[in-house]
């Protein structure tokens, strides 16, 4: 549960929420994802957190309809969640102070894609092409260096 006001996390304390950043009790709180993944590929593996507009888009369905279809079993993860569990998807991450300054590893995701064969060969193909270019640069600056000066 957030807050209205500043969308952070808003907790309960005895009847009512209390949100810690506004220093407020609330009246009203809304319900937002905050979906924690630890993410691993062929180089290395890492955290990151999918926040309420990104995961709302991936799981196809808002937290508030989430938490209507949880019959109040809130410490279970939802199956729509733990089905993201091996999929295949592409991160965009938002960097922060701390990712940048103090290495920190727990990366905010930006966006999510699904990974699109046909996209991924074009890509494919277009660095195969520009890595041919830079060769025959490559080339030509070689055989410049090599030539005899005839300015002499």
């Amino acid at each position: 549960m957030s807050c209205d006001k500043c969308h952070k996390l808003a907790t309960k304390e005895t009847e009512n929420y209390y949100c810690k950043s506004c220093g407020i009790y609330l009246e009203n709180v809304t319900p937002r994802y905050r979906v924690r993944l630890q993410i691993s590929d062929h180089t290395s593996t890492t955290s990151c957190t999918l926040f309420d507009e990104e995961a709302a888009r991936l799981l196809n369905t808002s937290a508030s309809k989430l938490v209507d279809t949880q019959d109040g079993k809130s410490e279970e993860v939802p199956k729509i969640i733990q089905q993201l569990c091996g999929r295949r998807l592409i991160f965009r991450f938002k960097l922060n102070d701390n990712n940048l300054t103090y290495g920190t590893q727990n990366y905010a995701v930006k966006r999510t894609f699904v990974p699109d064969d046909r996209l991924e060969m074009l890509y494919l193909d277009n660095k195969a092409e520009e890595e041919l270019m830079d060769d025959e640069v490559d080339i030509v600056l070689m055989k410049k260096q090599n030539m005899p000066d005839t300015k002499s």
